[in-house]
């Protein structure tokens, strides 16, 4: 298959990720394009991670953010480049690439629809966290999150669950 990882980038892909599910952090039998083949993902080591085989059959070729987010955060802190994201969303998005002006060019027209106060967006706040489950450090803006992960928050319900009920 064309489309597929080089046994070099399956390699190399791997070595980084020691072998383990970057979803779940279970022992990572597969590797995955993090961007699906099916969406234009290109067969490269910054979009492969490694992946134990129910985190794979559920992911399928989803574009979900809760995938996406784990994936990428996690090549990023091992520093992987992943500018050519921009290459393939420039490829299949064009139109969506293209400028839309909405309001005018002179800000002074704003004044008159819109109090002076309001023309500053709130910055919404981003803090650093730990993973209850896993100890991993995550940026989240919302304050109830507890985990990375959705996959981190199945494994500790089901290990309070377990914790309740007894051996």
């Amino acid at each position: 298959m064309a489309d597929a990882f080089s046994d070099s980038a399956k390699q190399a892909i791997w070595d980084r990720d020691k072998g383990i599910c970057v979803y779940c952090h279970g022992p990572g039998l597969e590797i995955d394009h993090v961007i699906p083949r099916s969406k234009g993902g290109p067969p490269i080591r910054s979009n492969g991670v490694v992946t134990c085989e129910s985190c794979n059959r559920r992911k399928k070729d989803k574009l979900s953010f809760d995938w996406l987010f784990v994936a990428f955060f996690h090549l990023l802190d091992l520093g992987e480049s992943l500018a050519w994201l921009d290459s393939l969303y420039q490829r299949t998005m064009p139109a969506v690439r293209q400028p839309i002006q909405t309001i005018p060019d002179d800000p002074a027209l704003l004044l008159d629809i819109m109090p002076s106060d309001s023309l500053e967006e709130p910055q919404k706040e981003v803090e650093q966290r730990r993973c209850v489950n896993c100890a991993r450090q995550y940026y989240h803006g919302r304050p109830n999150q507890k985990f990375c992960s959705p996959s981190c928050n199945k494994i500790y319900t089901v290990r309070q669950r377990k914790a309740v009920r007894g051996p």
